[in-house]
């Protein structure tokens, strides 16, 4: 077996999160594994299962496979796909199928550890009956029961840009231990860390507003930050002074709790160095921060991580004048801008103060 170091960052005396345990469910990774019986386990935990390709790319096997989140497969659909060994592996899918269930998704083992640093005590309770998977790649997932449905998210990045924490939910997939190896380019298994309530016995939901801390301290672990500058929306280029146009104006002299409640954002939670947001038509969960991200002028930046947080784009930062401009004129600038400058923003307005 594959010796595992402890995670002593948030391991606690009653052992939860301790990557030295042992599942009871499946066995360790030198012991193969009855693909079709560890499919016939999820199912009887009310998790829906897909087949996944056994080529490394953990691609689903099957079109549609997206209908397998609103509803379990028959167990005639279990032995087409799992009946032969090593043809399939197994997929749990996010959502209603699978009991509003959502997969913390960390890529380094590091990343979990700094997460787990930031658990309070009572959040270490909620998770207390979560599994815990150690997945090939050297990451691990977390899998949650929500009171409702979640969609997926990205929370941080690398500073290279690449995906560091992530949430796997309605109309995601995880692979699932009980894969055959070669379901992962590594050609290494996904392992059970902590059986938590894979072993059958009840587990209460996490409620939504404990996963909306875990997901902003997940957001908080976001390297990704001066690329995002560099495609900053309505900022002046590094080496242009700030101007007195309304915009800039503008930019200078307004709050972003200003712009962004009227339009139905919340703050979800705030920090010395950054403010946490969620979207419209959102109850919980960070859609994109404030305080992070800052542009040539100084000045700090809206950064969006949801991809349903019309009218801004994912993974672009916005000026308060960009903001203002998407949610006040269709991102009609030149209209923005005359609004602003009739508003007394601009250079009206200096010119005005430098008299006085």
């Amino acid at each position: 077996m594959v010796p595992s170091r402890p995670n002593r960052s948030i391991a606690t005396a009653d052992g939860r999160y301790n990557f030295g345990s042992v599942s009871t469910i499946f066995p360790g990774a030198d012991v193969p594994v009855d693909t079709l019986g560890a499919a016939r386990v999820y199912l009887a935990l009310s998790l829906s299962v897909i087949p996944v390709r056994t080529d490394g790319s953990k691609s689903p096997r099957i079109v549609g496979w997206r209908e397998f989140s609103d509803r379990r497969p028959t167990g005639t659909e279990l032995r087409d796909w799992f009946a032969s060994p090593g043809t399939a592996g197994i997929g749990i899918t996010g959502g209603v199928a699978s009991g509003n269930l959502v997969v913390l998704d960390f890529e380094a083992r590091s990343a979990f550890d700094r997460w787990g640093e930031r658990l309070t005590e009572d959040e270490h309770v909620h998770l207390a009956r979560s599994p815990v998977v150690r997945t090939p790649g050297g990451g691990v997932h977390v899998y949650v029961r929500l009171p409702e449905p979640v969609p997926g998210a990205r929370y941080a990045r690398t500073a290279a840009g690449k995906c560091l924490i992530e949430t796997r939910g309605l109309g995601h997939f995880v692979v699932a231990p009980g894969s055959p190896p070669s379901c992962h380019k590594t050609g290494r298994p996904h392992q059970v860390a902590k059986s938590g309530w894979f072993d059958g016995q009840p587990a209460a939901p996490v409620p939504v507003s404990v996963f909306e801390r875990l997901t902003v301290h997940a957001a908080e672990l976001n390297e990704y930050v001066r690329p995002s500058v560099s495609v900053a929306i309505c900022e002046r280029p590094a080496g242009v002074p700030t101007g007195d146009r309304p915009g800039d104006d503008f930019n200078a002299r307004v709050a972003w709790s200003a712009i962004l409640p009227p339009h139905g954002w919340r703050a979800c939670r705030s920090t010395p160095r950054a403010t946490y947001w969620t979207r419209p038509g959102k109850r919980e969960g960070v859609s994109a921060t404030t305080g992070f991200c800052e542009g040539p002028s100084g000045r700090d930046l809206l950064y969006v991580f949801s991809a349903s947080a019309v009218p801004f784009e994912p993974d672009r930062a916005y000026t308060r004048f960009a903001a203002y401009a998407l949610l006040n004129h269709y991102g009609d600038y030149s209209a923005a801008g005359r609004a602003l400058a009739r508003a007394g923003y601009g250079a009206s307005r200096i010119r005005r103060g430098a008299h006085q």
